[in-house]
């Protein structure tokens, strides 16, 4: 699905992102994301949550799913998410 806003919080920041923007994608209906680098407080090596939730637009941040959590236990550990594809069902 193209142009699902998700909110993604990780290292103690909020993040807003639309799945499919092509210039940031891979394939349609993905969502293709760095994990912050050059930003405050960002350190892959730390171990975080990484809760994404599905929001009717940035404007309107009314849930349209209940939040994922993905246990991320830093780089070395965990290895690296690059990518997440958003279905409807």
């Amino acid at each position: 699905m193209n142009g699902v806003t998700i909110s993604w919080e990780r290292w103690g920041e909020s993040f807003f992102e639309i799945s499919g923007d092509l210039e940031n994608a891979w394939r349609a209906g993905e969502w293709k994301f760095t994990y912050g680098y050059g930003q405050s407080g960002f350190d892959p090596t730390l171990a975080t949550d990484f809760e994404l939730q599905i929001l009717a637009s940035e404007e309107d941040p009314r849930p349209l799913s209940e939040p994922l959590v993905i246990h991320y236990g830093g780089c070395f550990e965990t290895g690296q998410i690059t990518n997440i594809v958003f279905k409807q069902r």
